[in-house]
Parts: C-alpha cells; structure tokens; sequence
C-alpha cells in the first residue's frame, strides 16, 4: 500500500506525499552497541561488539555544563536564528535551505560538534587519558561504516550527544554522516532515584489506531505572521488512519491529562504529543524578568503553555501530584516546544522527571526552541511514522533527521533527543 508522511512545501504548510523507503543498514541487529554511562566524575563508556572495550573519561560537571551551554547557545544563535539578507533562514515557511548556506552551516556546526567529541575523549576541558583517547579513535573508525547502537544512562537530561562530530581535524571537507545524530541510533535512558517507577517493555500494543492526546496552544498560529501550524497539523494528524487523536487545549484539560482522566472514563492514551510553549528553571533560579507576575524560584517556575495561557510546573504538581497512581498506559511523551520559549541548558530538568514519576515511559525532547514551521512539520511526520508500527522509535527519529538533512539541506533535526528506548514500536493486534 502506499504510505503517508506530511511533508513540507514551499509556501508553506505541509501535505501528505510518499514516505520515503526504509534506509538500508550492514546488520539489522546493530551489532555494535555502546553503553555510555554517567558517573561522579564523568562518564564511563562500554563498546560491546565481538570484543567488548571500556574507558572512563574524567570531566567535572561543571565543564560538562560549560560544554553544553556553550553548544545550545552557539546552535540557538548560529542556525535558528540565522539570517541572510533579511530573511530569517530556519524560521521560513519552506523548510528547504539553499544549497551554499547548507554547506556553510555544517561546516560551522563541525566546529561545535568537533568541541565536543574533543571534550569527551581528548581532554579539551577535562583531563586526557589513554583508554579515553583509544575509545575516541575506535569509535570515530567504526562510524565511518557501521550506525551504533547507543544507549545512555543518566540521572539527568544533560549531554547534547546527537552534536557530537566524530571525524579528525585533517582538513577534508565535512562529512554530513560525522554528526552522531545523522549517523546513529541515540537514546538516553533516564536513571532515576524515586522508588515504584512503572516497568513496561519495549511495545506499545494497540488494536486498530494507536490513541494519541494532542495538546495545542491555539494562541500559536496568531503570534506569527503567516503562520498555519496548528491548522496544518490538525489536517494532518485527523487525517492518519494509524492514529485516533484526542484533543485537548484548555488548562483544566490538560491538568487531567496528568491526573490521567483527560476525559471522564478514560486514561491518557499512550502517546502524548504537546505543540507548545515551553520555558524551564535550574534550581535556585528566579525569573527577574516576571516582576509583574511573579514565578516561584527553581524548576517550579518552569511551564508550559495551553490555549489559554501558561501552566506552572509547581501547579501540575500541586493539581497532579506524583502520589497519583502511575499513568496506567505508561504514556511516550513528545514535548515539542516550538519557538517562543526561552533557551535553557538542561532545558526539560523538571517537567521531565515528573512524567517519568507520573509513569510516562519516556519523551521526546528538543535541545534549544525549535523554529515553528519545522517544529510543525516534523513532528507531524514523526507521529505518523511512529504510528504505523513498523520501525522503531529510534529507527524513526534517525530516518527523520536524514531526511529533512538529504531532502532540504535541513539541519533542524538534531534539536531533537529520545529520553526512552530507542527499541520501543508500536504492533497491532487483531
């Protein structure tokens, strides 16, 4: 049968065309898998393939964090917010970029995602040793022909490994494959310290269409000029035979969404997909420039926001608290905070332990405020693509990337990161 994806065109919106075929891979069986996993004092990384080889790199949080607030800040300034002769580049409605600025903005990204290869495992900020420098060679040998599979674990949402840019500083031209989000299946798998954490598999299992609740912020489409974003993805989303929305846009909707009673009678469907505003806070943090309506201090000033305003993360939890049974669909939960919020380090360090207290099984998130039009598009295409259960989530976020890379000289995709399993899919019984 012929299938669908919702695909950008010039002009604006998006329609329903081909999807593109499966990419072909050596092994599907990934059989190269690399462990990376966060500790005290740094990260331990694990290489498992026919022989296993291990390396501890040595880094203090506070150079991680420098790292990483300097690549989100340089990628927020550089390409989203990227103008030339007076046109904001990422922030049109075509989502194709001209051939010369591509090549430009990859050489330039080479530089942030080299920064931080060379910061995990060549002692640019951190202390060099010989089994880190060994595991940074291997790794950068193996990805020029095989994708990885690789997993990490960590306490916390942290480092922007899709950025990462394996190949040497040897003068050849950029190799677009070198960025680890274009290359590899990612997953992060949050390590969390709260006991009674729901347990749940790799399958979403459905009868029919997978349910999935959508959150809008209506207010969206009006707050950009020539903007159709929330019309586009309503056309496309209640078009898909794979899927069953269920929208929801008020406050008091969205609080019982967390309860998980967005309706009398019902549960939150397993798929949970927000097109919003987002804006979250560090612990100890105040937001000085909110003196007329003041925010609590730290992550419970974070929020998001519904049709009919802002929601605070202190008052989710107050109205849904993690004492609540768990979500008893153990939902997947796209965050897609599309341009509008401000970039944050760490940005989902609240709202997203709270889900995975709640009982969520996992998210999809954006590392800096996606432009709106791409933000559309792509999440529009990731759901339809998730929802037909034949890849998985992994699978289809690196299938994304590429081809919004291949097909529109489109960098955008690597904002996006999967906190969850990479091997979650989606089967259907009878």
């Amino acid at each position: 049968r012929v299938q669908r994806n919702p695909v950008p065109v010039p002009g604006g919106g998006f329609e329903v065309g081909p999807a593109p075929p499966r990419a072909a891979r050596k092994n599907p069986d990934y059989p190269d898998t690399l462990y990376i996993t966060e500790q005290s004092t740094g990260y331990q990384f694990l290489l498992v393939g026919a022989t296993v080889m291990r390396a501890n790199v040595r880094i203090d949080k506070e150079s991680i964090r420098s790292a990483i607030a300097n690549a989100r800040q340089e990628f927020y300034d550089k390409f989203v917010l990227k103008k030339v002769d007076g046109v904001w580049v990422y922030l049109e409605p075509d989502l194709t970029i001209p051939p010369e600025i591509y090549r430009a903005d990859l050489e330039e990204l080479s530089f942030i995602g080299r920064d931080l290869y060379q910061t995990i495992f060549y002692g640019r900020m951190g202390e060099k040793t010989p089994d880190a420098v060994a595991m940074g060679d291997r790794l950068r040998e193996l990805s020029k022909n095989n994708t990885l599979d690789i997993k990490i674990v960590a306490d916390r949402f942290m480092f922007p490994w899709q950025l990462m840019y394996d190949r040497p500083d040897d003068g050849s031209e950029v190799d677009p494959d070198g960025f680890w989000g274009f290359k590899h299946i990612l997953q992060y798998m949050p390590e969390f310290s709260a006991s009674g954490l729901v347990g749940f598999g790799n399958e979403i299992v459905c009868e029919g269409p997978l349910p999935v609740n959508v959150i809008f912020d209506e207010r969206i489409d009006a707050q950009f000029e020539n903007v159709s974003v929330i019309a586009d993805q309503r056309r496309i989303l209640s078009s898909l035979p794979e899927i069953q929305v269920s929208e929801l846009t008020r406050t008091a909707e969205v609080i019982n969404l967390f309860r998980d009673q967005p309706q009398p009678g019902q549960n939150a469907a397993p798929l949970l997909y927000f097109y919003v505003h987002n804006e979250s806070m560090f612990p100890g943090e105040s937001d000085r420039s909110r003196r007329d309506t003041p925010v609590p201090m730290g992550t419970d000033g974070s929020r998001i926001t519904t049709s009919e305003g802002e929601l605070l993360l202190r008052d989710i939890k107050r109205r849904a608290s993690v004492e609540l049974p768990p979500f008893k669909n153990a939902p997947l939960v796209f965050l897609n905070a599309c341009q509008g919020a401000e970039l944050q380090p760490g940005q989902y360090d609240g709202l997203l332990p709270y889900l995975m207290q709640r009982g969520a099984r996992g998210a999809i998130g954006t590392e800096v405020n996606t432009p709106v039009n791409f933000a559309a598009a792509f999440g529009a295409e990731f759901v339809a693509e998730f929802a037909r259960g034949e890849k998985t989530l992994g699978e289809v976020m690196l299938q994304l990337r590429r081809k919004y890379r291949d097909e529109h000289n489109n960098i955008m995709g690597l904002i996006y990161a999967l906190y969850s399993s990479g091997d979650l899919i989606v089967r259907r019984v009878a």
